[in-house]
């Protein structure tokens, strides 16, 4: 949650200054959205990754069993998509605000909590269990980001008719995905070495080593896919 708010703060002032011309307002938000694909995609993957191992080293002691240890690590899992539609909803929301709209975040979140009631009250009576109050959690979000992403298109082609708004997102997020699940692979062979004793000192170096090897394979992938890390922020 800080990192989302650091990384929507970061860009705030920049949509407001640009919220007077239409396209350099495409193009910020644009490079803002860019970003966030960029660091928080494979960020997702990583906490799904190695959500056991962080489990064992934060929690693991006293009365907190190996039971314990597997219920967390799947609500973990649950919870960790989830980031990417909360930093998408905390970009957009401050985008509106930038144009001087806030009822229309306003609405997408009474939305998007109606749709969190829902899939919790369905989802907790699944398989799931308590960790299906986090996948809710997570699909709710992802679903007022991807709203709000909507409705800032049509917003914008309201205001300036001549002008048809595109983000241009597309194939940078098939690019970042496909860098990620190149990481992925790294990260789950790292994982496979991890034995079933390891302690808490153990586990923090396999997840060190895992979590190097994910961000090398990741940016060599983005270098692969031709995607430098400047360009996804560079304001085009």
């Amino acid at each position: 949650g800080i990192l989302v708010l650091a990384i929507a703060r970061t860009f705030y002032q920049h949509l407001v200054d640009a919220a007077e011309n239409t396209r350099d307002f495409i193009r910020m938000t644009a490079a803002a959205l860019r970003f966030v694909m960029c660091l928080m995609l494979p960020c997702a993957a990583m906490l799904i990754i190695f959500s056991e191992l962080l489990v064992r080293i934060v929690y693991q002691r006293g009365a907190f069993d190996e039971q314990s240890v597997e219920l967390t690590t799947m609500a973990f899992k649950c919870y960790a998509p989830g980031i990417v539609g909360m930093t998408l909803l905390a970009i957009l929301t401050r985008a509106f605000n930038a144009l001087r709209d806030t009822k229309t975040p306003v609405l997408v979140s009474i939305v998007m909590m109606g749709i969190n009631i829902v899939l919790n009250y369905a989802l907790v009576r699944t398989a799931l269990a308590h960790a299906g109050l986090a996948l809710a959690s997570s699909i709710a979000y992802t679903f007022a980001g991807l709203a709000l992403l909507y409705l800032i298109k049509r917003k914008l082609q309201e205001k300036n008719n001549r002008y048809k708004p595109d983000f241009k997102l597309f194939s940078p997020f098939i690019k970042i995905m496909a860098a990620t699940a190149l990481a992925s692979v790294a990260g789950f062979w790292t994982v496979s070495f991890v034995p079933g004793s390891a302690g808490p000192w153990s586990n923090l170096i396999w997840l060190i080593v895992g979590s190097v090897a994910f961000g090398m394979v990741y940016i060599a992938g983005l270098y692969i896919f031709r995607l430098p890390i400047k360009s996804l922020v560079k304001v085009e």
